[in-house]
């Protein structure tokens, strides 16, 4: 099949359009910035609040629409606003878990590297303290 650049530039730039210029995943420590592979996410189900969303690459949304189904994230029309609310708490309330996720994941890297620097370069703590400014 031949490769037709006019239709291939239309698909980028869909792609573009649908997650935004130089959008990265938002997923638990990913990064992942290339579009071809970004989705838009609904955090709370579409049928629930269709603008809530974030960018996540497909394997970020794969697994956070597994969480939302082990969590209980109705994904149909609610029924009732009550319904609506719990769709809405549930989906925020896994998306708040895994920035809480990332977060602690960031922490045991920075720990490493202070115990890295402390076995390697025990004289940073020196160079830091020198260049704090006096208060």
């Amino acid at each position: 099949m031949p490769i037709e650049p006019a239709a291939a530039a239309s698909r980028a730039a869909r792609r573009v359009r649908r997650v935004g210029e130089g959008s990265i995943c938002e997923g638990a420590g990913c990064g992942e910035s290339d579009p071809r592979v970004l989705e838009v996410h609904h955090v709370a189900g579409r049928a629930n609040d269709p603008k809530l969303t974030q960018i996540l690459c497909r394997n970020c949304h794969r697994r956070m629409t597994v969480k939302h189904a082990d969590l209980g994230v109705d994904m149909k029309q609610p029924e009732t606003v009550l319904d609506l609310i719990i769709a809405v708490l549930r989906g925020c309330g896994t998306t708040v878990a895994g920035i809480a996720e990332t977060l602690l994941w960031c922490a045991d890297l920075l720990e490493f590297l202070l115990v890295a620097l402390d076995t390697f370069h025990p004289q940073w703590r020196q160079m830091i303290a020198a260049t704090r400014p006096a208060t």
